[in-house]
């Protein structure tokens, strides 16, 4: 039993340690592969393959609109995690104007459909 809880305790300072993150958006770092859905409490994550793996984009909560796609990121988007409060939209610039593509209520991580994979230029967290 004391090896149990010792782990558990290891468990929790790890997922602990891993909320604290800065407010602003940031990309993981090229080559670094996380687990499927990695993705902090709080947060939302997008990801460069299916079934959340490939992580290259995290933000923390807050009412806000990120146009990704002038950072570099558009387009590469094939899931996203959302660990936040609100629902998050993602959409994509079409050449003259903003086009939802999807949205993810709080809680929920998904595969992109087809319609939407790889077109994400925008992140909205919608309050």
């Amino acid at each position: 039993m004391k090896f149990k809880a010792a782990a558990l305790a290891a468990a929790l300072t790890a997922g602990l340690s891993m909320t604290a993150v800065p407010a602003a958006a940031t990309p993981t770092a090229p080559g670094a592969q996380a687990a499927a859905w990695d993705c902090p409490a709080g947060n939302i994550c997008l990801y460069d393959e299916a079934g959340g793996v490939g992580r290259f984009y995290t933000a923390t909560d807050g009412c806000w609109f990120d146009n990704i796609g002038l950072a570099g990121g558009g387009d590469r988007a094939t899931s996203v995690f959302n660990r936040t409060g609100h629902r998050v939209n993602l959409a994509n610039w079409n050449g003259s104007a903003w086009e939802h593509l999807v949205h993810a209520d709080p809680g929920q991580g998904f595969t992109l459909p087809a319609s939407a994979d790889n077109r994400t230029d925008a992140v909205h967290v919608i309050c």
